[in-house]
This record gives structure tokens, sequence and C-alpha cells, in this order.
């Protein structure tokens, strides 16, 4: 069961980080231009306080959104303490108890359908939650726990992946991305945001040029298949790949900020053309 959203609710979906040496290439949208029906930050979601039923308040913020490698949010990662900055647990909720909400153009809450007492006595996690969620007897337990709340059941989708085949979202926000075949060329930009459609996918990569190669065009949205992840052997590093070249950003239309233009439809139509010539990584080299 994923997450879900209502009027202003959306649900966050990322693409995985592989084990090992693997790569995955996020999602592929099609070949035409994927237009938003609203603006979803991925980025916004991290550190959104989390409320219970009937709006009940401290049962902590999120820290991470725990995916597997077709993009969907299995688990809401929740920070609980009593103490602003110190954590003192760690609890995976299963994505169908949580809705998320937009409060304003910055600030997000995510609604649980279990109140304070069932996160009290829910499994909790250390400091790696996605080698302990990667043990079937681990996420069989937090499903147990949680299907209380669920009518005695927690829906799996077809072909749940087990191993390492669960990622925090977080760890691809900030990355390098590099030359597709991993050779010693400067990085072309960097992972600034995630955007995400009404089905929870990531659609397109918000590139920060700026922050990777000095002054010059940032904030360059580019379709989500055209890159590809790399994680180290811990799966708590990432690198993200492309062929994209600075020929293509030069002329790649820019956000400058307003994130709105994505809600564009000529805008995101110009997105989409002006990479059609990037291979799509979707398949591992």
């Amino acid at each position: 069961m994923r997450a879900r959203w209502a009027s202003g609710f959306v649900s966050v979906a990322a693409v995985v980080l592989m084990p090992s040496s693997a790569s995955a290439a996020l999602q592929e949208q099609g070949q035409g231009p994927t237009k938003l029906d609203e603006v979803r930050r991925a980025s916004l979601i991290l550190g959104a306080e989390v409320l219970g039923p009937g709006n009940e308040r401290g049962l902590g913020t999120v820290e991470d959104l725990i995916m597997d490698e077709r993009g969907v949010i299995r688990f809401v990662l929740i920070s609980r303490g009593d103490l602003p900055g110190m954590v003192e647990d760690r609890v995976p909720v299963p994505a169908g108890q949580a809705t998320f909400s937009r409060i304003d153009e910055t600030r997000w809450q995510v609604h649980l359908g279990v109140p304070g007492d069932r996160l009290d006595e829910a499994p909790k996690l250390g400091e790696d939650p996605v080698g302990v969620l990667a043990q079937d007897e681990r996420r069989s337990a937090i499903d147990s726990h949680f299907a209380q709340d669920e009518g005695g059941v927690v829906e799996r989708p077809p072909g749940e992946p087990g191993g390492r085949s669960l990622a925090r979202m977080s760890r691809l926000l900030g990355a390098e991305v590099g030359a597709a075949g991993g050779g010693a060329e400067d990085p072309v930009a960097a992972v600034e945001d995630l955007l995400i459609d009404a089905e929870g996918r990531i659609v397109y990569a918000v590139l920060d040029r700026a922050g990777a190669t000095g002054p010059g065009k940032s904030m360059i949205p580019v379709p989500a298949g055209k890159l590809r992840i790399v994680p180290d052997s811990t799966g708590e590093m990432v690198e993200v790949r492309s062929a994209l070249g600075s020929a293509h950003l030069d002329r790649a239309p820019s956000l400058d900020g307003e994130w709105n233009k994505m809600l564009n439809g000529s805008f995101v139509a110009g997105v989409t053309n002006c990479f059609a010539d990037v291979p799509s990584l979707g398949e591992a080299p």
C-alpha cells in the first residue's frame, strides 16, 4: 500500500540505490513531456512534522523516506525524541499509514493513521535503517505490528524485493552528476531536488549547475530517465551519472527559482525537447 494524498496532499517516491556495484536508472516516463499537476519537491518532505489521528502532535519528524527499486516509498522513517535535535528512536512506519499535506510553499506535514502509543510500541531502528529493513524478519515484525491498524494485514506489492534494494531518498539530494562511463571528468551539475508526479514517482531531477561548475545557469529540470545512480558498497553514498554534457545544460530551460514553471505545458515541452537526444540510461552498462 502506498502513501496517500488528497487535494494538496502528496505521496513521494524516488529511485532506489541498488546493492554494491549495481546501478539503477531513474524511471523513464515515456517520450512525451510529463506535466505536473502540482510542484512536489521531495526535499521538503524531509524534516516535516508528523501528526497522529485528530492532529495529535509530538509524534516526531520525518528523517527520511525508504524506497524500493521501483521508486515507491515503502516506509516513512520517523525520528522521535523529547529534545530538539536529539534522536532517541527511529521508527519505520509503512507508507500506507502516511498522508502528506502541504502547509505552504515550503512546509509540509505528515499525518499518520496510528496514534503515538502505537509508535511507542513499534520496532525501532538504529544507525543503519536500510540494512535492518533489508532483513525479511525485521520487515515482517514491522508489518505485523502495524497490521493491527490495517485490519490485520499490511499489503505488499507483487514481487517486493529483498536484500539491499531499499534506500534512503536523502542520499540522492546534493549528489554530483558525473559522466555516464564513470570517468574522471568534472561533474556537470549536482542534484538540487526531485520532482514527483501524482502517482508518487520521480519524473524530473532538478540540477544545480552553479553548485558544481561555478556561476552560471542553474536549477535545470532534467527528465528522470536521463540519469543513473551508482551507490558505494554500503548503499549510504551515491553517485549520479548521465550522458548530459555542457552543451545540453547551456541551452536547457532553467527554473531560476520559479518552481511553478513546471506547471506550464510549454516550458515542460521545452525541457523534453532539449534533452531528447540524450540517451536514456534505463539499462546498466
